[in-house]
Protein backbone atom coordinates (compact mmCIF):
# COMPACT_ATOMS: atom_id res chain seq x y z
CA UNK A 1 0.00 0.00 0.00
CA UNK A 2 1.39 3.56 -0.31
CA UNK A 3 1.65 5.17 2.36
CA UNK A 4 1.53 8.66 3.74
CA UNK A 5 2.80 11.67 5.55
CA UNK A 6 0.49 11.52 9.31
CA UNK A 7 1.28 15.46 9.87
CA UNK A 8 2.15 14.54 13.06
CA UNK A 9 5.54 12.82 12.83
CA UNK A 10 8.71 13.38 11.10
CA UNK A 11 8.81 9.04 10.01
CA UNK A 12 6.69 7.84 7.41
CA UNK A 13 4.59 5.11 8.78
CA UNK A 14 5.68 1.09 8.72
CA UNK A 15 5.21 -0.39 5.29
CA UNK A 16 1.66 -2.55 5.12
CA UNK A 17 0.16 -4.52 2.27
CA UNK A 18 -3.11 -5.33 1.27
CA UNK A 19 -5.36 -7.40 2.53
CA UNK A 20 -4.70 -11.33 1.49
CA UNK A 21 -8.42 -11.64 0.16
CA UNK A 22 -7.62 -8.85 -1.70
CA UNK A 23 -7.87 -9.28 -5.67
CA UNK A 24 -4.89 -8.16 -7.43
CA UNK A 25 -5.54 -10.11 -10.60
CA UNK A 26 -9.40 -10.51 -11.75
CA UNK A 27 -10.18 -13.86 -13.91
CA UNK A 28 -10.19 -13.54 -17.44
CA UNK A 29 -12.18 -16.19 -18.76
CA UNK A 30 -14.65 -18.91 -16.91
CA UNK A 31 -11.29 -21.28 -16.99
CA UNK A 32 -8.89 -17.91 -15.05
CA UNK A 33 -8.63 -18.17 -11.69
CA UNK A 34 -8.60 -14.78 -9.87
CA UNK A 35 -5.45 -14.03 -8.16
CA UNK A 36 -5.54 -12.34 -4.18
CA UNK A 37 -2.59 -10.80 -2.39
CA UNK A 38 -0.86 -12.84 0.46
CA UNK A 39 -1.23 -9.97 2.92
CA UNK A 40 2.73 -10.48 3.01
CA UNK A 41 4.06 -9.13 -0.50
CA UNK A 42 3.83 -6.25 -2.34
CA UNK A 43 3.76 -8.58 -5.50
CA UNK A 44 0.35 -10.25 -6.84
CA UNK A 45 0.79 -13.85 -7.03
CA UNK A 46 1.38 -15.71 -10.47
CA UNK A 47 -1.21 -15.78 -12.92
CA UNK A 48 -3.11 -18.97 -12.52
CA UNK A 49 -5.71 -21.20 -14.31
CA UNK A 50 -8.22 -24.15 -13.43
CA UNK A 51 -6.82 -27.71 -13.68
CA UNK A 52 -7.99 -29.74 -17.04
CA UNK A 53 -11.17 -31.31 -16.95
CA UNK A 54 -13.16 -28.49 -14.77
CA UNK A 55 -16.22 -28.31 -15.84
CA UNK A 56 -16.63 -24.93 -17.58
CA UNK A 57 -19.80 -25.22 -19.34
CA UNK A 58 -22.73 -27.42 -18.94
CA UNK A 59 -24.19 -29.14 -21.79
CA UNK A 60 -27.37 -27.11 -23.11
CA UNK A 61 -28.94 -30.66 -24.26
CA UNK A 62 -28.57 -34.45 -23.91
CA UNK A 63 -26.81 -34.85 -27.39
CA UNK A 64 -24.03 -31.93 -26.44
CA UNK A 65 -21.07 -32.40 -24.56
CA UNK A 66 -20.26 -30.30 -21.69
CA UNK A 67 -17.05 -28.07 -21.72
CA UNK A 68 -14.20 -28.77 -19.79
CA UNK A 69 -10.56 -26.48 -19.45
CA UNK A 70 -7.68 -27.45 -20.84
CA UNK A 71 -5.32 -26.31 -18.09
CA UNK A 72 -3.37 -24.54 -20.35
CA UNK A 73 -5.84 -21.12 -21.32
CA UNK A 74 -8.25 -18.90 -19.72
CA UNK A 75 -11.00 -19.65 -21.56
CA UNK A 76 -13.63 -22.07 -22.02
CA UNK A 77 -13.34 -24.27 -25.12
CA UNK A 78 -16.38 -24.38 -27.12
CA UNK A 79 -18.91 -27.35 -26.54
CA UNK A 80 -18.86 -30.41 -28.60
CA UNK A 81 -21.73 -32.65 -29.66
CA UNK A 82 -21.96 -36.00 -28.62
CA UNK A 83 -21.56 -38.34 -32.39
CA UNK A 84 -24.54 -39.31 -34.76
CA UNK A 85 -26.20 -41.98 -33.53
CA UNK A 86 -25.92 -41.86 -29.99
CA UNK A 87 -28.77 -42.90 -27.77
CA UNK A 88 -30.01 -40.26 -25.97
CA UNK A 89 -33.72 -41.29 -25.18
CA UNK A 90 -34.23 -44.94 -24.63
CA UNK A 91 -37.05 -47.21 -25.78
CA UNK A 92 -39.76 -46.89 -23.08
CA UNK A 93 -41.48 -49.94 -24.22
CA UNK A 94 -41.74 -52.52 -26.82
CA UNK A 95 -43.61 -50.06 -28.86
CA UNK A 96 -40.97 -46.96 -28.59
CA UNK A 97 -38.39 -45.82 -30.37
CA UNK A 98 -35.12 -45.29 -29.11
CA UNK A 99 -33.90 -41.57 -30.07
CA UNK A 100 -30.86 -41.19 -31.30
CA UNK A 101 -28.44 -37.83 -31.79
CA UNK A 102 -27.99 -36.34 -35.03
CA UNK A 103 -24.59 -35.03 -34.20
CA UNK A 104 -25.58 -31.67 -35.67
CA UNK A 105 -27.81 -30.42 -32.88
CA UNK A 106 -27.26 -30.68 -28.82
CA UNK A 107 -31.13 -31.39 -28.41
CA UNK A 108 -32.55 -35.58 -28.59
CA UNK A 109 -35.06 -35.48 -31.30
CA UNK A 110 -38.79 -35.45 -30.99
CA UNK A 111 -39.95 -39.25 -28.81
CA UNK A 112 -41.45 -41.34 -31.60
CA UNK A 113 -43.33 -44.60 -31.11
CA UNK A 114 -44.11 -47.50 -33.36
CA UNK A 115 -46.41 -47.43 -35.74
CA UNK A 116 -49.83 -48.92 -35.29
CA UNK A 117 -49.75 -52.43 -36.47
CA UNK A 118 -46.35 -53.15 -35.45
CA UNK A 119 -45.92 -56.41 -33.49
CA UNK A 120 -44.76 -56.11 -30.14
CA UNK A 121 -46.10 -59.67 -28.57
CA UNK A 122 -45.89 -62.90 -31.42
CA UNK A 123 -48.29 -65.07 -31.15
CA UNK A 124 -46.98 -67.83 -28.74
CA UNK A 125 -49.06 -70.51 -29.44
CA UNK A 126 -51.89 -71.57 -31.95
CA UNK A 127 -54.49 -70.26 -29.25
CA UNK A 128 -52.55 -66.73 -28.21
CA UNK A 129 -53.17 -62.95 -30.35
CA UNK A 130 -50.63 -61.42 -31.78
CA UNK A 131 -50.42 -58.01 -30.08
CA UNK A 132 -49.98 -55.01 -32.37
CA UNK A 133 -48.84 -51.64 -31.36
CA UNK A 134 -51.58 -49.29 -31.31
CA UNK A 135 -49.32 -45.98 -32.11
CA UNK A 136 -50.24 -44.18 -28.85
CA UNK A 137 -48.70 -45.87 -26.85
CA UNK A 138 -45.08 -46.64 -25.82
CA UNK A 139 -46.34 -50.03 -24.12
CA UNK A 140 -47.47 -53.57 -25.89
CA UNK A 141 -51.41 -54.00 -25.32
CA UNK A 142 -52.04 -56.95 -22.59
CA UNK A 143 -51.52 -60.41 -23.31
CA UNK A 144 -54.73 -62.11 -24.72
CA UNK A 145 -55.64 -65.10 -25.91
CA UNK A 146 -58.30 -66.59 -28.47
CA UNK A 147 -61.82 -67.88 -27.37
CA UNK A 148 -62.24 -70.94 -25.51
CA UNK A 149 -64.41 -72.04 -28.49
CA UNK A 150 -61.79 -71.49 -30.94
CA UNK A 151 -61.12 -74.98 -33.17
CA UNK A 152 -57.17 -75.05 -32.58
CA UNK A 153 -56.87 -78.72 -33.78
CA UNK A 154 -59.14 -80.05 -36.19
CA UNK A 155 -60.35 -83.30 -36.04
CA UNK A 156 -58.28 -85.45 -38.94
CA UNK A 157 -60.29 -88.38 -38.90
CA UNK A 158 -63.83 -89.93 -38.27
CA UNK A 159 -62.32 -91.32 -34.36
CA UNK A 160 -60.65 -87.88 -33.85
CA UNK A 161 -61.81 -85.50 -31.64
CA UNK A 162 -61.49 -81.60 -32.30
CA UNK A 163 -59.65 -79.39 -29.87
CA UNK A 164 -60.69 -75.94 -28.81
CA UNK A 165 -58.66 -73.45 -26.99
CA UNK A 166 -59.49 -72.81 -23.39
CA UNK A 167 -59.44 -68.61 -23.67
CA UNK A 168 -56.47 -68.93 -20.86
CA UNK A 169 -53.55 -70.74 -22.39
CA UNK A 170 -51.54 -69.69 -25.28
CA UNK A 171 -51.23 -73.83 -26.17
CA UNK A 172 -53.82 -75.73 -27.48
CA UNK A 173 -55.24 -78.90 -25.42
CA UNK A 174 -53.67 -82.07 -25.72
CA UNK A 175 -54.93 -84.27 -28.46
CA UNK A 176 -57.85 -86.63 -27.72
CA UNK A 177 -59.69 -89.55 -29.79
CA UNK A 178 -63.32 -90.79 -29.37
CA UNK A 179 -63.48 -93.91 -27.25
CA UNK A 180 -62.68 -96.89 -28.08
CA UNK A 181 -66.07 -98.57 -29.34
CA UNK A 182 -67.34 -95.42 -30.95
CA UNK A 183 -69.29 -96.13 -33.84
CA UNK A 184 -67.58 -94.29 -36.90
CA UNK A 185 -69.02 -96.00 -39.87
CA UNK A 186 -72.17 -97.63 -39.21
CA UNK A 187 -73.32 -100.92 -41.59
CA UNK A 188 -75.01 -99.78 -44.50
CA UNK A 189 -76.19 -103.21 -45.18
CA UNK A 190 -77.22 -106.43 -44.14
CA UNK A 191 -73.78 -108.03 -45.33
CA UNK A 192 -71.48 -104.40 -44.21
CA UNK A 193 -69.85 -104.36 -41.11
CA UNK A 194 -70.03 -101.45 -38.68
CA UNK A 195 -66.72 -99.65 -37.77
CA UNK A 196 -65.56 -99.05 -34.04
CA UNK A 197 -62.95 -96.42 -33.11
CA UNK A 198 -60.30 -98.04 -31.84
CA UNK A 199 -59.41 -95.38 -28.86
CA UNK A 200 -55.41 -95.75 -30.10
CA UNK A 201 -56.05 -94.11 -33.94
CA UNK A 202 -57.89 -91.09 -35.79
CA UNK A 203 -59.21 -93.23 -38.16
CA UNK A 204 -62.02 -95.10 -38.94
CA UNK A 205 -60.86 -98.62 -39.55
CA UNK A 206 -60.93 -100.37 -42.95
CA UNK A 207 -64.56 -100.73 -44.00
CA UNK A 208 -65.18 -104.27 -43.85
CA UNK A 209 -68.01 -107.22 -44.45
CA UNK A 210 -69.75 -109.93 -43.58
CA UNK A 211 -67.68 -113.33 -44.80
CA UNK A 212 -68.91 -114.33 -47.62
CA UNK A 213 -71.43 -117.19 -47.33
CA UNK A 214 -73.01 -115.68 -44.49
CA UNK A 215 -76.76 -116.40 -44.47
CA UNK A 216 -78.72 -112.69 -45.40
CA UNK A 217 -82.22 -111.91 -46.70
CA UNK A 218 -81.82 -109.79 -49.85
CA UNK A 219 -85.78 -108.92 -49.62
CA UNK A 220 -86.80 -110.52 -53.19
CA UNK A 221 -89.20 -113.01 -52.34
CA UNK A 222 -88.61 -114.80 -55.69
CA UNK A 223 -84.70 -115.44 -54.79
CA UNK A 224 -83.62 -118.78 -52.51
CA UNK A 225 -80.71 -119.32 -50.36
CA UNK A 226 -79.63 -115.47 -49.98
CA UNK A 227 -76.16 -115.24 -48.84
CA UNK A 228 -73.56 -112.47 -48.69
CA UNK A 229 -70.73 -112.55 -51.63
CA UNK A 230 -68.51 -109.15 -51.06
CA UNK A 231 -70.51 -107.59 -49.03
CA UNK A 232 -73.28 -107.87 -51.35
CA UNK A 233 -76.44 -110.17 -50.81
CA UNK A 234 -78.23 -112.31 -53.29
CA UNK A 235 -79.62 -115.36 -53.76
CA UNK A 236 -80.70 -117.77 -56.91
CA UNK A 237 -84.30 -118.11 -58.85
CA UNK A 238 -86.47 -120.45 -56.14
Amino acid sequence: MTETCTGTSALCPANTFKAHSTVCRPAVGACDAAETCTGTSALCPDNGLKAAGTRCRAAAGTCEVAASCTGTSAYCPANGLKAAGTVCRPAAGTCDVAETCTGTSALCPANDLKAAGAVCRPAAGVCDVTETCTGTSALCPANTFKAHSTVCRPAVGACDVAETCTGTSALCPANGLKAAGTVCRPAVGVCDVTERCTGTSAYCPTNGFQPDGTTCNDGNPATCNDQCTTGSCAGTAC
